[in-house]
């Protein structure tokens, strides 16, 4: 079986810390979907994030909307944004990152997450797709580090069509279990299928002891 190669660069990029959050819930809401985890860090008028979610069988073939607020320490909303995934497959998981701009010197204090599935539905569902554990983690950090990650049992062109990208979602913890960082990236599906190798570009909060990285539909 033929396997590829690819690196892929991260969309969160992280300098000076001046604020961070970190917590996981998991109340379901309505729609199916369930928030896991969230993390976010600020620099400057700048915060990015990333949400851990997992999809129940309800979402399926449709797309969920993960909705963000960033609050200031009196609980009042700075920013909020709204990251997009498509649901292939039911307990299908991501990790969909997010990002803001907040007005002048304000400081984001908490994170609120909630998740919807929209009405529309998408016909060309996937496969499921494992998730994949890194196999090794590089870089001197301190925030920017490579993931390494062998994927399996990726669809082929007969199955998604030729020339198609996937969505790969990465969240990154500590030795604790933590959220502390990650990234998204779109990646090619091999016209063959089978096994990818995916370097990822990650920022994280300090150096990741494992991170796992989510395929999905783009």
């Amino acid at each position: 079986m033929r396997q590829g190669s690819v690196k892929v660069g991260g969309v969160v990029a992280l300098c000076a810390l001046a604020a961070c959050g970190l917590s996981a819930c998991g109340s379901d809401d309505s729609s199916g979907a369930m928030v896991d985890g969230k993390w976010f860090m600020q620099t400057g008028s700048q915060v990015e994030g990333i949400v851990t979610a997992t999809a129940g069988e309800d979402a399926v073939g449709g797309f969920m909307l993960t909705d963000v607020e960033f609050r200031d320490s009196d609980d009042e909303v700075l920013a909020s944004t709204q990251g997009p995934a498509m649901v292939s497959w039911a307990d299908q998981q991501f990790a969909v990152p997010v990002d803001a701009v907040v007005p002048g010197d304000a400081t984001v204090a908490s994170m609120t997450v909630t998740t919807r599935v929209s009405d529309e539905k998408f016909s060309d569902l996937w496969s499921r797709i494992e998730a994949a554990d890194s196999y090794e983690i590089t870089g001197d950090g301190p925030r920017e580090f490579t993931a390494r990650f062998l994927l399996h049992g990726l669809p082929d062109e007969t199955q998604v069509g030729s020339g198609v990208t996937m969505n790969l979602g990465v969240a990154c913890y500590d030795a604790a279990g933590g959220l502390i960082g990650g990234t998204a990236e779109q990646v090619p599906v091999p016209a063959t299928g089978g096994l990818l190798r995916v370097d990822a570009q990650v920022a994280a909060d300090g150096r990741p002891d494992t991170c796992r990285a989510f395929p999905g539909h783009l």
